[in-house]
């Protein structure tokens, strides 16, 4: 969220090749058979907003093996 509000508690991500990355380790987490307990997907509106995530995966997906 906006930074400027008193009431967010996670802000945008700062980079572009960031949102690119986690979307590609979360649909890669999934395609490999994992799940999404919550979150999982890039939220509409102006900035990079992804909330935070929380997958089971098995330890071959990307996301276990690099870093976000």
């Amino acid at each position: 969220g906006d930074p400027a509000e008193s009431f967010v508690e996670v802000g945008a991500i700062t980079h572009p090749a960031q949102i690119t990355k986690v979307e590609r380790q979360v649909a890669d987490a999934i395609a490999r058979g994992g799940t999404v307990v919550c979150g999982g997907q890039r939220r509409d509106g102006p900035g990079r907003l992804f909330p935070p995530t929380v997958l089971d995966v098995p330890p071959d997906a990307l996301v276990a093996r690099e870093e976000t």
